[in-house]
């Protein structure tokens, strides 16, 4: 990870991650999609619609998106 100021406001910083970093962050997110691909493979379409409403609806609630 890299972290650096802003040259015209030092409040801010920017963040960046290392190679690695990144890799490590590739390497769960494909873990994760597994892990989910897994849990919902038995529902059918129209389970799988209500699943996905229910988390739009919950990413709503709790993000206000």
């Amino acid at each position: 990870m890299t972290k650096r100021a802003d040259l015209k406001d030092k409040r801010v910083h920017f963040v960046e991650l290392s190679p690695s970093g990144i890799e490590l962050m590739d390497e769960s997110s494909a873990r994760l999609e597994q892990l989910i691909a897994g849990r919902f493979a038995h529902l059918n379409p129209e389970e799988t619609a209500e699943v996905t409403q229910a988390l739009d609806l919950l990413s709503e609630m709790l993000l206000g998106e």
